[in-house]
C-alpha cells in the first residue's frame, strides 16, 4: 500500500519550488524569482494546516489484509512478553468475586444498582473472562490493596490475548497504567496513541488507527494511582466510552479511592474482589507448614491479624515475616496500621537474612542480577532503608510506578539552594572542559609544528584557563537567564530527516542569494564553494538531527549512556564535515603535485577536522546529550552529598531488587507491591526544603 499525506505533498511543492527559484535566480537575476520563492512559502505554511493523515492507494485487498495481520500477530507476541514479566505463570489462591451494579453507570448516566436486584455472589471458580463476557466486555474491577486486583487483570489479558491469537476477529488486548496520565486536558484516546508509541513501540499512524477504528481491547490498570487527577480521569474515561462504545475497556481500582468519587465510570457491570475465607487461609497455611503455627494461633486470637490476611499479597507477606515465630512473639496490635507497619517490619527484617532464608512463596526468586561475593556486605540495613524510603517518597509525589534512573530532575532536590548550586555546577563543568579542550588543542598545534617546547605547555593551560573561565561565565549567565529551567532532556535517540535538512539548506541558501544579490556580501564562485556552501550544508546537517527520547528501556540508566553516546557521535560528525571541507578547499585553493598526495593529506584534514570540531563544536556536543549527562551526574553527586541516594545507583537498586525489596523490569526498578512502596514512604518523616 502506497501512501503519502496533504501535508508531504505540499512540503515536497515548498522544497521543489524554493530549489527552482535558486536556478532560476542564478541564471537570470531579477525580482522574479521571487514568485517561485513565495510559492513555497505559502505551500510550507499551508502545511501545518492540513492533515497528516496518509493518503492510501490500495494494492489489493489480500495484500492489504496479509500486512495488517502481520501488525497485529506482532502487536500480540508484543504484549505477551511485557506480560510474562509482570506475574508468576500461576496463582495460589483462588479469588473470591462479587458482582457490584451499583459501581457502574448505564448508557444514560443511570445507577445500574435497582431495588431488588442487590449485589450478587458469583460462583466459585468463575473464570473472570466469562464474567468479562457476561458484563458486555466493559468492566470495572474493585479490591482491597493486596487484594490481586493486577493479577486478575492480567489473567484476563492472557486469556483474551489466547482467544486473539486464535481468532483474528478479535480484538488486541493492551495492558496500560493510568498513572502515566498526567494531563487532566488530554484526551484519553491521545495518552492511549502516545502510550503505544512510547511503550511498545507502535507508530503512531498505526496506533491511531487502532484507537479510531476500535482494534484494540483496552485494560486500564492503576485508575486509584491518578490521585488528585482522578475524579477527571473518570471523566475523560467516561468521554472515550462515549466516542468509542464497541471499545472493550476493563478498568482496575483500590475500592476506597474509587467510593470516594463523586462520578461513576459508565461501564456496563463491576466486580468487587472478595476477602478470603477461614477455609482459604487455614488450606494456605497448611501448605506452609509446621513453621506457621504461631502465626495460626495468633490469627485465631487477634482479629485485626487475621482481616489482613484475608488478601492473597499480605497472606503470603505473613508467611514469610512470621516464619519460626512463636505466638508469644506476635504481640496484639489495635490497629491495621500498626499490624500492617508489624508485618512489613519483619519482612524487611528477614530480606537482610541470608537469601535461602527469604524466598517468598508467591513470589519467583530474583534471576536477572548477577551473583556477587558478600553482595549482602555492599549496603548497610540503616543506608538501604534511608534510601528505600527517600525513593519511595519521590515517586509517590511524582506518580510514578516504575523508577528509571534516568528520570530524575532536578526537583528532586530538597532546596532552592541545590537547584541554584546545580545551575552553577552545569556552568562551571562546561567551562572546565571547554578550557580543558583548548589546552590540549595549543598543545596538539605545538606538537604537530614540530616546535614542541614547555613554553607552548604554559601557552596550552593559560589559554585554556582564561577561556574556560569566559566560556563558563557566559554560558551560565546565558543558561539562566534564557533558557535555564532545571529540566533534564535525555538525548536517548538520534534520527536523520532529510526534509527539515533540504529544507534549512534552501532557506539558507536563499538567504545567501539574496544578500548576494542585493550587494550586502559579495562572494565569487570560488568562496561560495569552499566557505559559504560548507557552513550553510553544517547548519542544514545538524537541522536535519531529531532529538528524542524513549520511555521503555531495557538496561538501567540507558538514557543516560544513549545521550553521551549520541554526544559524541555529534561531536564526530561535526568534525569529518569540518575535516572534508577543509581537504575540498585544499583542493580547490592549494597546488598539489599528484592525485595520490592529495588523497594522503585526507586523513590529516580529518584528524586536524576532529581536533577543530572537539574545540568549537563544544555547543553541539552539549545540545546532542552531553548536557543531559553533565546535568544528570552533578544531580547525583548533590543527592549522594545530601545522604539521599548512594553514588552508584545501580548497583544499589539491584542489591535491592537481589532481598526482594524492588522488583527489576526492563531498566528500571518497581517495589514489590505498591503497599510496599507506601510503608517504605512512612518509615521517615518528610524532609523541608527552603
Amino acid at each position: 500500500m502506497l501512501s503519502i499525506s496533504w501535508r508531504s505533498i505540499l512540503r515536497a511543492i515548498a522544497v521543489i519550488s524554493w530549489i527552482a527559484s535558486i536556478a532560476w535566480f542564478y541564471f537570470e537575476p531579477g525580482w522574479e524569482p521571487l514568485i517561485a520563492v513565495l510559492t513555497g512559502t505559502a505551500a510550507f505554511i499551508v502545511s501545518f494546516f492540513v492533515s497528516d493523515v496518509h493518503i492510501s492507494i490500495l494494492t489489493s485487498e489480500k495484500t492489504k489484509s496479509a500486512r495488517e495481520e502481520r501488525k497485529r500477530q506482532g502487536m500480540l507476541k508484543l504484549v505477551r512478553g511485557v506480560l510474562e514479566q509482570s506475574l508468576p505463570d500461576e496463582v495460589l489462591i483462588e479469588l473470591g468475586l462479587e458482582e457490584r451494579r451499583d459501581a457502574v453507570l448505564n448508557g444514560q448516566g443511570m445507577e445500574l444498582q435497582r431495588p431488588g436486584h442487590p449485589n450478587r455472589q458469583l460462583p466459585p471458580g468463575t473464570k473472570v473472562i466469562d464474567v468479562f463476557d457476561e458484563m458486555g466486555q466493559t468492566l470495572l474491577i474493585l479490591g482491597e490493596p493486596g487484594s490481586g486486583k493486577t493479577t486478575l487483570l492480567i489473567e484476563l489479558a492472557r486469556d483474551t490475548i489466547d482467544r486473539a491469537e486464535e481468532d483474528p476477529n478479535r480484538r488486541i488486548p493492551v495492558v496500560f497504567n493510568l498513572s502515566s496520565w498526567t494531563d487532566a486536558k488530554q484526551s484519553i484516546a491521545d495518552w492511549l496513541v502516545d502510550e503505544l508509541k512510547t511503550k511498545y513501540y507502535i507508530p503512531k499512524k498505526i496506533a491511531g488507527d487502532w484507537i479510531e477504528n476500535d482494534d484494540l481491547l483496552l485494560l486500564l490498570d492503576g485508575l486509584d494511582e491518578v490521585f488528585e487527577r482522578r475524579e477527571s480521569c473518570v471523566c475523560a474515561i467516561n468521554d472515550f466510552r462515549h466516542e468509542h462504545g464497541l471499545t472493550p475497556l476493563v478498568v482496575c481500582c483500590r475500592s476506597e479511592e474509587y467510593e470516594t468519587l463523586e462520578t461513576r465510570l459508565d461501564l456496563k457491570g463491576a466486580i468487587s474482589l472478595q476477602p478470603l475465607t477461614e477455609e482459604q487461609v487455614d488450606e494456605y497455611l497448611d501448605r506452609m507448614g509446621q513453621e506457621l503455627a504461631g502465626l495460626r494461633s495468633a490469627l485465631t486470637d487477634d482479629p485485626v491479624l487475621y482481616e489482613l490476611a484475608r488478601t492473597p499479597l499480605m497472606l503470603s507477606i505473613m508467611t514469610l515475616a512470621y516464619q519460626g515465630m512463636s505466638v508469644h512473639d506476635l504481640q496484639p496490635l489495635e490497629t491495621v496500621d500498626a499490624r500492617r507497619k508489624h508485618i512489613f517490619d519483619n519482612y524487611v527484617e528477614r530480606m537482610f537474612k541470608p537469601r535461602t532464608q527469604r524466598t517468598l512463596p508467591d513470589y519467583p526468586e530474583t534471576d536477572s542480577i548477577p551473583d556477587r561475593k558478600n553482595n549482602d556486605e555492599c549496603f548497610s540495613k540503616e543506608e538501604t532503608l534511608h534510601w528505600l524510603s527517600w525513593l519511595a517518597k519521590r515517586m509517590l509525589q511524582y506518580g510514578q510506578s516504575v523508577f528509571l534512573i534516568e528520570r530524575m530532575q532536578s526537583d528532586w532536590l530538597t532546596t532552592r539552594v541545590q537547584w541554584w548550586i546545580m545551575a552553577g555546577g552545569v556552568a562551571v563543568t562546561a567551562g572546565a572542559l571547554v578550557g580543558l579542550l583548548i589546552g590540549l588543542f595549543v598543545v596538539a598545534v605545538g606538537t604537530l609544528s614540530g616546535q614542541f617546547t614547555l613554553i607552548w605547555l604554559f601557552v596550552g593551560l593559560f589559554a585554556g584557563a582564561i577561556f574556560g573561565v569566559i566560556f563558563g561565565i557566559l554560558f551560565g549567565l546565558l543558561d539562566v537567564l534564557f533558557s535555564y529551567d532545571g529540566v533534564i532532556r535525555p538525548v536517548e535517540t538520534l534520527r536523520f530527516s532529510w526534509p527539515a535538512m533540504i529544507t534549512k539548506a534552501v532557506v539558507l541558501g536563499l538567504l545567501v542569494l539574496l544578500a548576494c544579490r542585493l550587494s550586502i556580501i559579495n562572494f565569487d564562485l570560488r568562496a561560495m564553494l569552499t566557505l559559504v556552501l560548507p557552513l550553510v550544508l553544517i547548519v542544514a546537517v545538524f537541522a536535519g538531527l531529531i532529538k528524542g527520547e524513549i520511555v521503555t528501556s531495557v538496561a538501567p540508566n540507558e538514557g543516560m549512556r544513549r545521550s553521551a553516546h549520541n554526544a559524541v557521535y555529534a561531536w564526530l560528525l561535526l568534525g569529518l564535515l569540518i575535516g572534508s571541507f577543509l581537504w575540498i578547499f585544499l583542493a580547490l585553493n592549494v597546488r598539489v603535485e599528484g592525485l595520490w598526495l592529495l588523497l594522503a593529506m585526507l586523513p590529516v584534514m580529518l584528524l586536524i577536522g576532529l581536533l577543530l570540531g572537539l574545540v568549537f563544536g563544544f555547543p553541539i556536543w552539549l545540545n546532542y546529550g552531553g548536557r543531559a549527562c553533565i546535568q544528570h551526574y552533578i544531580l547525583r553527586i548533590m543527592l549522594w552529598r545530601n545522604g539521599s541516594a548512594p553514588l552508584n545507583y545501580v548497583r544499589f537498586l539491584d542489591y535491592a531488587a537481589e532481598h526482594v525489596l524492588l522488583r527489576k523490569v526492563g531498566g528500571g526498578y518497581i517495589f514489590m507491591h505498591r503497599l510496599l512502596l507506601e510503608y517504605f514512604a512512612s518509615l521517615e518523616p518528610e524532609e523541608r526544603g527552603d
